[in-house]
């Protein structure tokens, strides 16, 4: 069922509604002018609505967000729909939800701005708790990382060939003299500092490791930029 009656939307073409009714996503209109939406039974079960005669508005997202302005509704009511918008809210059931809401133009008005957005909500709940808990890994790895003698590091090699330091601790400088921060776009570097004789077996060593996906282990000699 939608939320605002035929009545309420009857500029929006009977078929486009139709349409809606049968989409397995949560997908709504939105008429800003008015402030008007109406969304499929999707939409109201991830919003956790319980009235599915219930309205739903700007007033209504700002209340399930717990903020005081959405500014992503001022760019998409000018027609700026750039960027996607993320929220977090608690549902009328009580759990919490995170979801992405993207818009595009269903109509414009004779002053260029959009009368009808078709809105699309992705449910990202999941995909955000694990992106958090892999920042709060990461900040774990660095704090610890921080506290290790000597240096710990990520060495990346893609399938295009590319070398890359993802991650290399602050113990870089103490042993090869060259500030960590710069050697994540470019690790030629460090190789620079290999001793001459070591660095076939370096490379080798290198190599095996990243085609295996064994433990890399190996020694070499360096000459810093101390000399």
């Amino acid at each position: 069922p939608m939320f605002r009656s035929r009545e309420d939307l009857a500029h929006i073409d009977e078929s486009v509604l139709a349409f809606l009714d049968g989409l397995e996503e949560p997908i709504g209109l939105w008429e800003p002018s008015a402030d008007r939406w109406a969304v499929n039974g999707r939409w109201a079960d991830l919003f956790g609505l319980a009235d599915p005669k219930g309205l739903l508005t700007a007033e209504d997202f700002l209340s399930l967000a717990g903020e005081t302005e959405l500014p992503w509704l001022d760019d998409w009511r000018q027609g700026n729909l750039v960027k996607a918008a993320e929220i977090e809210f608690v549902r009328m059931t009580g759990d919490s939800r995170t979801v992405r809401l993207t818009a595009h133009v269903c109509t414009r008005g004779e002053d260029g701005m959009p009368s009808v957005l078709m809105i699309r909500v992705e449910d990202i709940t999941t995909a955000t708790s694990m992106r958090l808990a892999l920042l709060e890994t990461e900040k774990r790895f660095r704090d610890l990382a921080a506290n290790i003698p000597g240096a710990i590091f990520r060495y990346a090699i893609h399938a295009d060939g590319r070398h890359e330091i993802e991650y290399m601790s602050g113990g870089c400088e103490n042993i090869w003299e060259i500030d960590a921060r710069s050697l994540q776009s470019d690790p030629a570097p460090l190789w620079d500092l290999i001793d001459a004789e070591d660095l076939p077996t370096m490379q080798e060593a290198v190599r095996r490791s990243a085609e295996t996906l064994s433990d890399w282990s190996c020694g070499f000699r360096i000459t810093t930029p101390s000399g």
